[in-house]
């Protein structure tokens, strides 16, 4: 993962918005004035706090939401060996193996 800068512009760059904008819509919700030079040097000295944080994600449209790695890991093996078995069926020929190679929540990840 990259800086929290990268991060912070590609979301809004993915939602057609400039940092500037995305300050101005903080402030709106805070009621106070918010600058783009405050919002940049908390991101590039990455002081931004995680309740500042929340806001941008629910500003652009996102929500945080913590993964057990635990019990994400072993799900995503299983997907990633159901589809190298269906990639060397479909390579041979045999696409009847697709059936019940790859689970139909697959696509729920």
């Amino acid at each position: 993962m990259g800086k929290i800068v990268n991060e912070i512009k590609n979301l809004t760059n993915d939602r057609d918005m400039t940092l500037k904008e995305l300050a101005q819509k903080i402030g709106e919700a805070q009621n106070k004035s918010y600058s783009l030079a405050s919002l940049s040097q908390k991101l590039r000295k990455e002081t931004i706090s995680y309740k500042e944080i929340k806001l941008i994600a629910k500003i652009l449209g996102y929500k945080i939401k913590f993964i057990d790695m635990k019990n994400i890991i072993p799900l995503i093996t299983f997907y990633v060996k159901s589809l190298v078995g269906w990639a060397k069926q479909l390579y041979t020929g045999d696409l009847n193996y697709f059936a019940y190679c790859v689970p139909t929540d697959l696509f729920l990840i």
